[in-house]
């Protein structure tokens, strides 16, 4: 396996593209279908089982990103890894260490079986109770929508235990392959799910439908691995060197994931917590605006998540201009794909809530503003951080924590002693991120961490 160059030409960008859009249309074009034929009832748990899904991403904890990234050092040529930086590039290296690479495979191996125990207590357990008080609130039948979020836990313990498979792909160079994966996964959900709601199967069925496409999406996942990547590779070396491989990559893994988790209550806190004191429709449309924004996040950051393989093999050769200018680049296309996307809902919302004559409107004016505007400030700071840690350092942890503490705690007191408004919720959480993270991150990245002379 020979070392390789990481270059971004435009067929890594180009399926980047198309794997984000597909999964989006996969989104969008079931969002009216879904709204349309369930009933409110329905819509609203679908919201929240939407915030779920992002649990997902916080209890695989740092470690994908670390894996993708470490393996991508390794396919650079580094003979090494580090806890904390990047160890030096061996420049007359011509493959990789093939005992470390596959260490590191059995090492995630190892971690993910154990991570998806976690998820089992945490989804089983603490997500069930979640469950059940959600559906007293909104006076729901408890045993039709247990049956979905069991099928929803079974799904969710599946996509974790084979999450490290799009950190061997991507960070071993291979993106078209994983984005080429990605997009045969959406399409097969867009297929079953639009089935499942033109017939009216109900929302079990669209569950069901995702959870097939992901299983089809490892299985070739799986596949072009074991033969691809891994075929012919013979490990040579000592037992329990998976290990020591954990032990190193572990300390800014857990970092970065307990920085996830920080994340995770920073954007989805506040929905979580106005399930439980909003009305149902009105939770349902913050729930399908706030859907909407996030895939726009998705897209807004599609150059940066392509290029990061990239952006992790310059560090390790100490490229810092380059990694600038992918940075600032990244940075205009987050703003440029949140304003045209704001400029559309804007002037179409009213236009779509009428074409689909539901009692679940899109959230427009003014509080479509303030959405737009949380989410794009989150966005750049959260981005920024992003690119931080790909130099294998987390120094944004501790704020993360206190923004997200802080954010939970304003939001929770305003809806237990005050009027629930929606509009004050949206000036809590932006109010909190531009104090510090919003200015001090990218300014941190700039001139702390691209600058070869600080």
């Amino acid at each position: 396996m020979k070392v390789s160059s990481f270059h971004n030409n435009h067929n890594v960008v180009g399926w980047a593209y198309l794997a984000t859009v597909s999964r989006i249309a996969s989104g969008v074009l079931l969002l009216p279908l879904i709204i349309f034929s369930l009933p409110s009832k329905d819509v609203a748990f679908w919201s929240m089982l939407l915030s779920f899904s992002a649990l997902i991403a916080v209890l695989d904890f740092g470690f994908s990103s670390a894996f993708k990234r470490n393996i991508s050092y390794v396919c650079t040529g580094v003979d090494g890894l580090s806890t904390v930086g990047i160890m030096t590039l061996d420049n007359d290296r011509e493959s990789v260490n093939k005992n470390l690479f596959i260490s590191l495979i059995n090492a995630m191996k190892r971690l993910y079986a154990k991570l998806t125990l976690v998820g089992l207590f945490l989804f089983g357990i603490i997500g069930t109770f979640y469950i059940f008080s959600f559906l007293e609130n909104h006076n729901l039948e408890i045993f039709e929508y247990i049956l979905i979020w069991f099928v929803f836990l079974l799904v969710c313990l599946f996509s974790i235990y084979n999450f490290y498979l799009d950190a061997i792909i991507e960070g071993s160079g291979n993106i078209v392959i994983a984005k080429k994966i990605q997009v045969i996964s959406a399409l097969i959900y867009l297929f079953l799910g639009s089935i499942s709601l033109i017939f009216n199967f109900g929302l079990l069925w669209v569950v069901i439908s995702q959870g097939i496409s992901i299983i089809v999406g490892r299985v070739i996942s799986r596949v072009f691995i074991s033969r691809n990547i891994t075929n012919g590779i013979t490990y040579c070396g000592e037992k329990g060197d998976h290990e020591n491989i954990l032990n190193l990559i572990s300390p800014n893994a857990i970092r970065s994931g307990i920085t996830g988790v920080g994340i995770y209550v920073l954007q989805r806190g506040p929905i979580l917590l106005s399930g439980l004191y909003l009305s149902t429709d009105l939770f349902a449309s913050l729930g399908i605006t706030f859907q909407l924004v996030y895939i726009i996040s998705n897209l807004s950051s599609i150059f940066l998540t392509a290029s990061s393989p990239r952006l992790s093999s310059l560090f390790a050769r100490g490229s810092y201009s380059e990694i600038r200018s992918i940075y600032l680049k990244g940075m205009f296309y987050v703003g440029l794909t949140y304003f045209v996307a704001f400029l559309i809902l804007f002037f179409t919302s009213n236009l779509i809530n009428s074409v689909l004559e539901s009692s679940i409107n899109l959230l427009s004016g003014i509080l479509l503003l303030l959405c737009f505007t949380s989410s794009l400030i989150q966005s750049l700071w959260i981005k920024s951080c992003g690119v931080i840690s790909l130099s294998n350092e987390v120094p944004h942890l501790k704020s993360t924590l206190i923004s997200s503490i802080v954010v939970v705690v304003c939001v929770y007191i305003y809806f237990h002693f005050f009027t629930p408004i929606l509009i004050n919720v949206f000036l809590i959480c932006i109010a909190i991120d531009l104090i510090f993270n919003f200015w001090h991150w990218p300014k941190y990245l700039l001139v702390n961490k691209l600058n070869p002379n600080a």
